[in-house]
């Protein structure tokens, strides 16, 4: 069972490793937080030197991958203030750094650093990324939108308020279960 009460699976754990492995191995890398891990883990790094926290989901949408859906992997970098900085819990808008990874029929890479968002996607000849777009946006109006409507029952009023809304102008409810491929969805739809 992993921090959030899940039942973690194989895959969890080994994503959780490759990226434990590869962030410690990253010098600017001060301390890292994994839902898989019950405590934020920290490294001894050179005073002085700009130092960054990590916290990520290494493998999301793990539930799904059993049937072949969209899972990936989620992150928040911040920069660590202070002696204890890397223990602190900071605001989201603190971050200096967020973005995905989306594992399906290509492998995407998305990240902001505040300014914009960029897209890439995994080249499988060279194995780099190319930027495929540099400027990210949310179209004026969707097609659909993404909630577990089998949890409407236990929505405030307010909510099922806004998703009959929603359905009365044309929206299509589209669920993937995955925070990660709902999210991707629905940013780029």
């Amino acid at each position: 069972t992993n921090a959030s009460g899940e039942t973690s699976t194989s895959l969890d754990l080994r994503a959780n490793d490759a990226f434990e492995h590869h962030l410690a191995r990253c010098r600017s890398v001060g301390a890292l937080a994994s839902e898989e891990n019950d405590d934020v883990r920290s490294f001894d790094r050179l005073p002085g030197s700009d130092q960054f926290r990590v916290n990520f989901d290494p493998c999301d949408g793990t539930s799904v991958s059993k049937t072949n859906g969209t899972i990936g992997s989620i992150f928040g970098i911040w920069k660590i203030t202070g002696k204890s900085g890397w223990r602190k819990l900071q605001l989201g808008r603190a971050q200096v750094c967020s973005g995905y990874v989306v594992y399906g029929p290509a492998t995407e890479f998305v990240i902001t650093t505040g300014n914009s968002v960029a897209r890439f996607i995994l080249h499988p000849a060279t194995r780099q990324y190319v930027l495929i777009d540099p400027h990210v946006t949310m179209p004026p109006r969707g097609k659909c939108y993404s909630i577990n409507a089998a949890n409407e029952d236990g929505f405030p009023e307010p909510y099922r308020r806004w998703m009959k809304g929603l359905q009365a102008r044309g929206y299509g409810l589209r669920y993937i279960g995955s925070l990660i491929g709902d999210f991707h969805r629905g940013l780029l739809e």
